[in-house]
């Protein structure tokens, strides 16, 4: 349904899912994640990118990697081993892959292990394309690319938004005056090209362009409703509820007095 609504809208690209562990129940944006688990948060995202991609629509899946919390997510560094870090948050982006076979990957903002994630080429070129046989391409998050021989050799194929957000692209006529000048060889700027044709063959995208149509909103809620109701768990009560007449609860913090069931924007 999802891809569905973005192809009738005349998208090619959708930015989702989202595979980064709750590590903090503080974290602003936990609600587009699915949980604590690698492995269960790789099957549903993986699913979640499937199910995108079959009806035409790019699934980029984000944010690579250890994007964990909002709170100064432009400069903080993850530091973490690299054994434990391919057995929690690239675990789930791995079974993600191997599950749903996104057409892109999204790069984060943050440092990991004191590298921008998009000039990380232990994440982008070892990890994700030698190790794991990555054959889509890898863009950048909005702003999160800060050099352009740097990104383009550590694996950067694709600088998201450019002159519209970034005070200073890198790519484009940078990139192009780097592969002039030898900084980058033009067999890299050959293997994005290809990274990226692949992704839109693999959808089907020469074969079923995006097409704007109106969207039947009622239907899409009943099939979101379903999923609602489906997905719910039960929890057994152990003696918990009904709470005490005479018993108070204590809500503090931020939005103790408002509610927020959802994000609204990244």
């Amino acid at each position: 349904m999802i891809g569905a609504e973005a192809w009738r809208n005349g998208f090619n690209v959708l930015l989702a899912g989202g595979a980064d562990l709750t590590r903090d129940p503080r974290n602003g944006r936990n609600f587009e994640y699915a949980g604590e688990d690698p492995l269960l948060t790789g099957r549903i995202v993986g699913q979640t990118i499937a199910g995108i991609q079959s009806r035409h629509v790019i699934s980029t899946l984000k944010h690579f990697a250890m994007n964990d919390l909002e709170t100064s997510r432009m400069t903080l560094s993850a530091n973490i081993a690299p054994a434990a870090m391919r057995e929690s948050d690239l675990l789930g982006f791995e079974i993600a892959i191997e599950t749903g076979h996104p057409g892109a990957v999204m790069c984060s903002y943050n440092r990991v292990n004191d590298l921008f994630a998009c000039e990380n080429a232990y994440l982008l070129t070892k990890t994700l394309k030698q190790d794991w046989h990555y054959p889509g391409f890898v863009m950048s998050d909005w702003g999160a690319d800060h050099t352009t021989v740097r990104a383009a050799l550590a694996g950067l194929d694709q600088e998201s938004s450019g002159d519209t957000i970034d005070a200073r692209p890198f790519f484009g006529p940078m990139l192009a005056q780097a592969v002039q000048a030898g900084a980058v060889p033009r067999a890299r700027i050959a293997d994005m090209a290809r990274r990226v044709l692949y992704a839109v063959y693999d959808v089907g995208l020469p074969e079923h362009p995006p097409v704007i149509t109106p969207i039947d909103a009622a239907a899409d809620t009943a099939i979101a409703e379903q999923d609602e109701e489906e997905g719910a768990v039960l929890l057994r009560n152990r003696g918990i509820l009904p709470l005490r007449r005479d018993a108070h609860v204590l809500v503090i913090g931020g939005h103790a007095d408002a509610g927020v069931i959802s994000g609204g924007g990244s």
